[in-house]
C-alpha cells in the first residue's frame, strides 16, 4: 500500500485505542495522539521542524524497540547536523570559550581560541551545504567560497583563522615555548571580531539559501501539478496555462481545496519577487509554511488517485483458505498468492495479446514496488476468457474471483 493509506489506516488504529483506554480510565477526550510513520519523522528530522525537535527533546519513551532513545540521545550530543540546535551549538560556544581563554594558562588557552573560531566557521560552511573540512582545509575552504565566490567575507578575517591554527600548531609541536601577553591579546581581540563577524556571515548564508529555496519550492510545485494532471489525463501544459488548468481540473472540480490556489498563487509571487530582488523575510517564511502544506496535499491525492486506480488493476481470489492478487500493469502482472504471508512470494508473468498470463517467473517485492512506481496502471482492466485458465492453473482448480473485497 502507499505510505499515506498506510498512515491512515494507522492512524485509525491507534485512535481507536486512543478513545478505548480513555474509557477506560475515565479520562475522556484528553489524549491527542499524532501518528508518524518512520520516514515522515526522519524527514521532519532533517529539516529541522520545531515540532519533532521538541518532541526528541522533550519526550519520555513509554515504549521504545531502539529507535527513540537514539536519536534523542544523538540530538543531545548535537550530532543530528545539520540541525539547528546543532549549528546554534557550534555558535554559542565561540563566545563561551573565548571568555575562559582570559582566564587560563596561554597554553590552553590557544586550545580553547582555536575551537572558538573553528566551530562556528564550520557550522557556517555546513549551513552553506558542505560537509565540514579538516582545519587544515577550513581557511582555504573559507577563502574559495565566502571571499572569492560568494563576496561575502573579508580576506583579514580568513588570515585571522590562519594564525591561529598557525600559533597553535607552533605551541603543540613545541616551535614555540612561550608567548607574550599581548600577543595573546591581540590574537583574542581578532577572534573576538572574527566570531562577532562569523555571526553575521551566518545570517548572510541564511538569507542567500532561503531565497535560493524559494526556486526549488517552485519548481517542486510545478513538477507536483503536473504530475498531478498526467492523471487527469492533461500529459502537456504551457507554462502560461499552468495556473489556468490547475484551477479548471483540480479546483473547479473540488478534487483540491480552494486554498491551495492562493498557496500557489503566493509562490508564484515569491518566485518573481526573487527574480526583482524584492523578496523579503516575512514572505520567505510564509511561502515555506505554504509551499510544504501545497506539496503534502497535491502528494496525498497523487497517492489516492494512484491508489484507486490501482484498486481497478488487482483482480483478487481465493483458493482453498488463502486469498490472493494479480496486479495487471501494462504488458506486465505480478501475481501474489497469499496476500497475508510474510514475506510475500511474488511471481510475474507476461500479459498475452489475448489476456492471459504466460512465462510465469519468480520475481520480488522490490521488483513489484519499482513496477508500480514506474508503470503507467492501465485505465481500464479487462478480464478476457483466457486468463480464467491461467488464474486455475497458477492458483488451482478451487480459485475463485472475488468481487468488491
Amino acid at each position: 500500500m502507499s505510505r499515506i493509506e498506510l498512515k491512515d489506516k494507522l492512524r485509525a488504529i491507534i485512535i481507536g485505542m486512543g478513545i478505548e483506554a480513555g474509557e477506560i480510565t475515565g479520562v475522556r477526550n484528553k489524549i491527542n495522539i499524532q501518528v508518524y510513520i518512520l520516514t515522515d519523522f526522519w524527514e521532519s528530522i532533517k529539516d529541522a521542524n520545531p515540532i519533532i525537535f521538541t518532541f526528541l527533546r522533550d519526550g519520555v519513551p513509554l515504549y521504545d524497540r531502539g529507535i527513540f532513545m537514539p536519536w534523542k540521545q544523538l540530538l543531545q550530543m548535537g550530532r543530528i547536523k545539520p540541525s539547528s540546535e546543532a549549528i546554534e551549538l557550534y555558535m554559542s560556544s565561540g563566545e563561551q570559550l573565548l571568555e575562559r581563554v582570559r582566564f587560563k594558562l596561554k597554553e590552553i588557552g590557544m586550545e580553547d581560541m582555536f575551537w572558538a573560531i573553528l566551530t562556528p566557521t564550520q557550522a557556517a560552511i555546513m549551513l552553506y551545504g558542505i560537509p565540514p573540512p579538516t582545519p587544515k582545509e577550513t581557511p582555504e575552504v573559507v577563502r574559495e567560497i565566502f571571499v572569492k565566490k560568494e563576496k561575502l567575507l573579508e580576506e583579514t578575517y580568513v588570515n585571522t583563522l590562519e594564525a591561529v591554527i598557525k600559533t597553535r600548531k607552533e605551541l603543540e609541536h613545541g616551535d614555540r615555548k612561550d608567548m607574550s601577553g599581548a600577543e595573546v591579546d591581540k590574537l583574542l581581540a581578532d577572534c573576538d571580531k572574527f566570531l562577532k563577524r562569523i555571526g553575521q556571515l551566518f545570517k548572510e548564508i541564511q538569507q542567500v539559501k532561503e531565497e535560493e529555496n524559494i526556486v526549488r519550492l517552485y519548481d517542486t510545485a510545478v513538477t507536483m501539478i503536473r504530475d498531478a494532471l498526467k492523471l487527469e489525463g492533461i500529459d502537456k501544459v504551457d507554462d502560461a496555462e499552468l495556473v489556468s488548468t490547475f484551477e479548471d481540473e483540480l479546483i473547479s472540480k473540488n478534487r483540491i481545496a480552494a486554498k491551495y490556489l492562493r498557496m500557489l498563487n503566493a509562490i508564484i509571487k515569491a518566485k518573481k519577487d526573487y527574480e526583482a530582488k524584492k523578496l523579503n523575510r516575512a514572505e520567505i517564511e510564509r511561502v515555506k509554511k505554504d509551499s510544504t502544506e501545497f506539496s503534502t496535499a497535491l502528494l496525498e491525492y497523487i497517492q489516492r488517485k494512484r491508489g484507486r486506480e490501482l484498486e481497478r488493476a488487482k483482480i483478487r481470489v481465493k483458493h482453498g483458505s488463502k486469498f490472493g492478487e494479480v496486479i495487471l500493469l501494462e504488458s506486465d502482472a505480478f501475481i501474489i498468492k497469499d496476500v497475508d504471508q510474510q514475506p510475500k512470494e511474488v511471481s510475474k508473468a507476461k500479459i498475452t495479446e489475448e489476456g492471459g498470463l504466460a512465462a510465469v517467473t519468480e520475481s520480488t517485492q522490490e521488483e513489484l514496488e519499482s513496477a508500480l512506481a514506474s508503470s503507467a496502471i492501465p485505465p481500464k482492466t479487462f478480464i478476457k476468457e483466457k486468463i480464467f485458465e491461467d488464474l486455475k492453473r497458477i492458483f488451482g482448480k478451487d480459485v475463485e474471483i472475488l468481487v468488491n473485497y
